[in-house]
């Protein structure tokens, strides 16, 4: 038998509040931990060279391929 429990408004805000936190300091440390990454970095600046010398398309033309 499933019994109901009610939860305080109050508590139910700050388990969302904390939620928010998480999912922020988890994309700070993503990106600080991406940019810490050798290869990741040497991936962007290639992407960025190519981006510069004209070897890349846009997305439309990407998605009309």
């Amino acid at each position: 038998m499933v019994q109901m429990v009610e939860i305080p408004r109050k508590l139910l805000k700050r388990i969302a509040e904390t939620e928010r936190a998480f999912r922020a300091f988890s994309d700070e440390l993503e990106d600080f931990l991406l940019a810490k990454d050798p290869s990741f970095l040497k991936k962007i600046r290639a992407a960025r060279k190519a981006h510069r010398l004209g070897k890349t398309r846009s997305l439309q033309d990407f998605l009309a391929a």
